[in-house]
C-alpha cells in the first residue's frame, strides 16, 4: 500500500473510531439526566473540509421550541438553550444538516449536499451533564 492510500485508509477511520467510541460511552450517558443549570449546549465538529460549511445543527426542546445554530468550520462551540433557563428545557431530538433527528444517547449519518461528505453525529451529554453534540 502507497503511503496516499494509507493517508486516506486513516483519515477515514479515525473519526469512524472517534465515532464509534462516543456511540459506546453514551451509554452511561443514557442513565444519566441532562443537568437542568446548564444553559446551553455544545456543538463539537472536527475534521471536516472547509467545503462542507456551512453546517446547520436543528434542536428541538421540551418546550416545543425548536432551534437552528449555523457552524461555519471545525472547532467547539457553545449556543444558548432559550430561555427561561435555569431550569434548562429537556432535549428531545438533535439533527445535523437535515439529517435524521435522534434522542439524547443516539447517534445518526447524513451525506451533506454542499461538499458530499457524509459526516456521524452524536448526541451525548458532556461530564457536567451538559448536551453535547459531536460532528465527525
Amino acid at each position: 500500500m502507497n503511503i496516499m492510500k494509507k493517508r486516506t485508509t486513516f483519515s477515514i477511520l479515525v473519526p469512524a473510531l472517534a465515532i464509534i467510541i462516543l456511540a459506546l460511552t453514551a451509554g452511561a450517558n443514557r442513565a444519566a439526566a441532562q443537568n437542568p443549570n446548564c444553559c446551553f449546549y455544545i456543538v463539537d465538529v472536527a475534521g471536516l473540509p472547509a467545503g462542507c460549511f456551512p453546517i446547520t445543527v436543528t434542536t428541538t426542546w421540551s418546550t416545543g421550541v425548536t432551534q437552528s445554530f449555523a457552524v461555519a468550520t471545525n472547532g467547539l462551540f457553545a449556543d444558548a438553550i432559550l430561555p427561561p433557563c435555569p431550569p434548562a428545557a429537556g432535549l428531545l431530538t438533535a439533527s445535523v444538516a437535515g439529517g435524521p433527528a435522534v434522542p439524547l444517547g443516539a447517534t445518526a449519518s447524513v451525506t451533506l449536499g454542499s461538499c458530499g461528505v457524509t459526516v456521524t453525529y452524536a448526541v451525548l451529554l458532556d461530564a457536567n451533564g451538559c448536551i453535547y453534540i459531536a460532528i465527525r
